[in-house]
Order: structure tokens, then C-alpha cells, then sequence
């Protein structure tokens, strides 16, 4: 959400015929709530909505006027195939509507392996709190005793093949994981055990042109910051594709 806010403080100042909305869509109420709160819902008008992405495109995609459908950060590369969740959003566009998509480009002359692995690797320390926070909600929704943060490590490494950082929990002190108040055993870790968490992709530009085009869209713009380490494309529908 908060990515979003610096164009929704420029379509303020842009002359509109009629009423723009913003719909933040996320299934946790929670988050929603407090996106509503940092933006400040009397700044425009702001109407959350709590489901999944497919409730989101079939509610949305049945309201009138034209829709900018906007998927910004880096989540597109936490899926290992991101050209279906495309094809869902292209299937509900509208011929006036476009899509922001945010990309985090591949390795390339300008941006090395080095610059990936530090930012999955940050001394605060703060991509591995989150990481390592999976442990914990795993352990509370199963039920698991011993489990505990404090025996993994974070373990991020860019794979040069598939273009993505694969994030691990590194087993650094032998445990074993039980549960039913620590009656059932469930498996143990010894040192160097890796649970896979998740992973980052990134974006070569052969892919990038590839998964707009197998997904049903046109690039009609893009941006991206001075390193070119990101870029924000804007996508509308292929008309001529369809016809």
C-alpha cells in the first residue's frame, strides 16, 4: 500500500470528470486498516476491500469506468510462475484499463550478484526477523513445541539459474520438533538442516518481454530508478490479440 501513495499524491493535482476511487485489496482486515490509516482515508476516497486477489478482479472488474490495477514491490518474483496470476488480471481488464507492475530486475552489468545478496542480507538484521517469524506462526497454527527461532539462522543466496534469491532457515543448534504439549514427535534438525522458506525472483528482460506477451498484455510505458535496479511497467491489454 504505502508504495503506492506517492501516485495517489500526484492524482490529486490531475483533473478528473468524475469520482476516482482507491481500493486497496489484501485478505487480512488488519492490514488493510492500517493502510487505510497511514494514507488518511479523508485524503481520497478510499474503499478497502478484504478477500483474496480473485475476489478483488471479479468485485472490481464489474464496477464502471476505467480501472488502474496497480502491483507494485517485488511480490510478482515470490511466484515461480507469475504468467497465471497475469492472465487472471488481463482476463478482467477492460480495453481502457492498465496495469502497474513492479519488477526487480535480474543481475546485469550495472547490478551484481553482490547487490542482490545484501539487500537479502541487510546487518539490521531485518530480513531475518521477518523470515524466521514463519517459525513462530508455524509452530502456534500446528500446534509444534520447540520450533524456536533461536536455533536457525536466515540463509539467503541468489541462484544464478533460475534468477531468484532462495531464502532458508538454517538449523545452527540440533532440535527436535514435537507437538501435543511435546507427546508426538514430529521430526529433528541437526546442524546445517535447511527449511526452505521462500523465494525472490527477478526479472531478465527476455523474460520480462516473454511473460507480457504470453499473458495478454502491451508495454505502453516503463520506468526505472537511476541504478536500474527496478523498473515500473505500465501494461494494457492486447487488443489486437484478442480480436
Amino acid at each position: 500500500g504505502k508504495k503506492l501513495h506517492p501516485l495517489l499524491d500526484a492524482l490529486e493535482n490531475v483533473p478528473k470528470t468524475g469520482k476516482c476511487s482507491y481500493v486497496p485489496a489484501d485478505y487480512s482486515g488488519s492490514a488493510l486498516e492500517e493502510n487505510v490509516q497511514v494514507y488518511n482515508r479523508d485524503r481520497q476516497n478510499v474503499e478497502p476491500f478484504e478477500g483474496t486477489h480473485e475476489d478483488a478482479f471479479r468485485a472490481l472488474s464489474r464496477r464502471p469506468g476505467r480501472k488502474t490495477w496497480a502491483y507494485l514491490g517485488s511480490s510478482l518474483g515470490n511466484d515461480l510462475d507469475p504468467v497465471p496470476f497475469l492472465k487472471q488480471i488481463a482476463s478482467h481488464c477492460g480495453p481502457r484499463d492498465r496495469v502497474f507492475l513492479g519488477i526487480d530486475l535480474a543481475t546485469h552489468q550495472d547490478k551484481p550478484i553482490g547487490v542482490i545478496n545484501a539487500a537479502y542480507n541487510d546487518s539490521e538484521g531485518i530480513t531475518e526477523k521477518f523470515i524466521l517469524n514463519s517459525l513462530a506462526v508455524v509452530s502456534q497454527r500446528a500446534g509444534l513445541q520447540n520450533l524456536d527461532q533461536d536455533k536457525f539462522r536466515l540463509l539467503s543466496e541468489y541462484n544464478t539459474t533460475s534468477h531468484a534469491v532462495e531464502m532458508f532457515a538454517e538449523c545452527v543448534v540440533p532440535c527436535t520438533v514435537t507437538a501435543n504439549d511435546g507427546t508426538e514427535f514430529v521430526r529433528s534438525f541437526e546442524k546445517g538442516d535447511r527449511i526452505f522458506i521462500e523465494q525472490s525472483g527477478k526479472f531478465a528482460e527476455e523474460k520480462i518481454k516473454d511473460m507480457i506477451e504470453t499473458s495478454g498484455f502491451v508495454q505502453k510505458r516503463r520506468w526505472s530508478d537511476t541504478n536500474g535496479y527496478f523498473a515500473i511497467i505500465e501494461l494494457g491489454p492486447n487488443l489486437a490479440g484478442t480480436a
